[in-house]
């Protein structure tokens, strides 16, 4: 018995279908088929039958299928447990972080970390909140910085969140734009410019963090595709619509957009962002791993300076 034909197992059950599980695991559907026939001769029992509807575990093979979930399970967690003290014998650190915060402020963080450490070497992976986690789940990555509300799959049983802060979403518009909105205050249904969002093109929203915001503006006129939250200010600024964002971005670039640029806040009920690191509850958590979480927690202490944190991160 070879664990790969654990795996084969556990994937048809879960996918009901051969040709949908080669899919999945890269395989071609003879190799998955005779790798189950040959798992079928050595057990001395059938554990699949076919239909029309699809393919369905026999009911006498349940037993079998709950001890495979067992044992994949359990190399996964030798794997990711070796994994982990690799890492931690090469004195390296690797991080998945959304764009938004490896832009603003991560790279700050780690200079203070290299201040402590400087034998430690630290790699940073930027990406969509949807492929970080499967940096993580494949050992990728030691530690994902990512918002909360773009955790809806992720494994609580053996992962960990360690929330950092949180920003509520505002506006922005020009000075002399923003003047007309009594007390910079302002609600998504009375903006007549056109909207800007930072995502991705051709992203679904309701996927992304802004997926609160998709009842106020399900009826507006709205640009999806800035580039970056930095071009998004500078198009707001040249009085091309009026941006969304959250805070936090916006007091980051507030030096550079002060004297043209105004923030308004939102009354409409839109959920907080909380951001946060994820990581596997088996990672090892070592002095110096838990030294980068306390400077991940001190993000206010960034947000506030300025021009040399921009200059750290880039200009960007």
């Amino acid at each position: 018995m070879k664990l790969e034909q654990l795996i084969y197992l556990t994937t048809i059950a879960e996918t009901k279908s051969f040709s949908r599980a080669a899919e999945k695991l890269y395989i071609s559907q003879p190799s998955i088929s005779i790798a189950i026939a040959e798992l079928e001769d050595e057990l001395g029992i059938k554990l699949f039958e076919r239909t029309r509807k699809g393919t369905f575990l026999c009911e006498h093979a349940h037993p079998v299928l709950e001890e495979a979930k067992n044992v994949v399970s359990s190399v996964g967690k030798i794997k990711s447990m070796s994994s982990n003290i690799v890492t931690a014998l090469e004195h390296s650190l690797t991080i998945a972080a959304i764009p938004s915060i490896e832009a603003i402020y991560l790279t700050q963080v780690i200079c203070e970390f290299r201040k402590k450490f400087p034998d430690y070497n630290i790699y940073i992976h930027s990406m969509p909140a949807s492929k970080i986690l499967d940096m993580l789940y494949s050992n990728e990555a030691d530690i994902c910085i990512i918002a909360k509300l773009g955790l809806h799959n992720i494994d609580f049983d053996n992962t960990s969140f360690t929330p950092f802060f949180t920003s509520r979403y505002i506006a922005c518009a020009r000075i002399e734009d923003a003047a007309l909105y009594q007390k910079r205050k302002i609600q998504l249904k009375d903006i007549k410019e056109p909207i800007f969002l930072n995502v991705q093109k051709n992203k679904n929203l309701s996927t992304t963090i802004l997926k609160p915001l998709l009842p106020y503006i399900a009826h507006k006129k709205t640009s999806l595709q800035t580039p970056s939250y930095r071009s998004m200010l500078e198009m707001c600024a040249g009085g091309l619509g009026i941006g969304i964002l959250p805070e936090f971005i916006f007091q980051f670039y507030f030096d550079d957009f002060n004297n043209v640029l105004a923030p308004l806040e939102l009354q409409d009920s839109i959920p907080e962002i909380h951001y946060g690191a994820v990581y596997k509850k088996s990672f090892i958590c070592s002095e110096i791993f838990t030294s980068f979480l306390d400077l991940l927690r001190s993000f206010p202490e960034f947000i506030g300076k300025g021009s040399s944190a921009r200059e750290a991160a880039g200009g960007r």
